[in-house]
């Protein structure tokens, strides 16, 4: 079912743990959906698409190449940096909305 999932976490340079982290399920679940043995459902096709910058169609198949590329910024990102927005990518939505909290918060004390 998910014959691009792979390759967009190969792309990312995730692990299927720290996929699986992010979406609330186990890493045996991404293996799973990787190998086509089990489908998600639509929250979690969301979830993956929203992870990826990328849409269900690409996820699932439906299209060909993942030609919405706007939403990569070009930046030159310090180690930190990289580890720092890796471990953000890997929290979950409602971990990252605490996160941008603290930030903002922080920001605005400047």
């Amino acid at each position: 079912m998910l014959p691009n999932i792979k390759a967009l976490r190969k792309k990312a340079g995730i692990s299927q743990q720290v996929l699986a982290d992010f979406l609330g399920v186990s890493q045996q679940s991404i293996n799973q959906y990787e190998n086509r043995d089990v489908e998600p459902d639509l929250y979690l096709l969301s979830a993956m698409a929203d992870y990826f910058h990328t849409s269900i169609d690409f996820i699932v198949g439906r299209e060909a190449v993942d030609d919405d590329q706007s939403h990569i910024i070009s930046t030159h990102l310090s180690q930190r940096e990289h580890l720092l927005l890796e471990k953000y990518r890997a929290l979950k939505p409602s971990e990252q909305r605490c996160v941008d909290t603290v930030v903002n918060t922080l920001l605005q004390k400047l």
